[in-house]
């Protein structure tokens, strides 16, 4: 059984759990974000059934604008942040989701304001 850093080692008991296979960013979806309206954005349209999860986004806004993450429930995965004219946000891939939608639900990034907002996403469906 391998280590971990602090020489912690994990314990498994067969029989008691299932050990989930690791997703690698290879796996994932990926779509362009561009949109220059203002409100809700769908990025990632749901499925039936289905959940998206969000493992990696980048955006750049043209215009001073606030940005809130939800699911169309709407379910809110942030507050709204506030970004600068030609600023962004970057949600690194580091192999668990940052955001998973309720079944059958789109993800959907709100604007504040009406101004460009272009970037990519990397997502998985299941």
């Amino acid at each position: 059984m391998p280590s971990f850093a602090g020489g912690i080692t994990p314990s498994i008991r067969p029989g008691t759990a299932t050990v989930p296979a690791m997703l690698a960013s290879s796996q994932l979806t990926s779509a362009v974000i561009s949109s220059a309206a203002g409100g809700d954005i769908a990025v990632v349209a749901g499925v039936a059934g289905k959940t998206i999860r969000v493992f990696r986004l980048i955006l750049v806004v043209n215009a001073a604008t606030s940005i809130t993450f939800k699911d169309s429930t709407p379910t809110s995965f942030s507050g709204a942040m506030p970004i600068a004219a030609n600023g962004g946000i970057v949600l690194d891939f580091n192999g668990d989701p940052w955001y998973t939608t309720a079944a059958g639900k789109d993800f959907v990034i709100t604007s504040s304001a009406a101004t460009q907002i272009s970037g990519t996403i990397g997502y998985a469906i299941s």
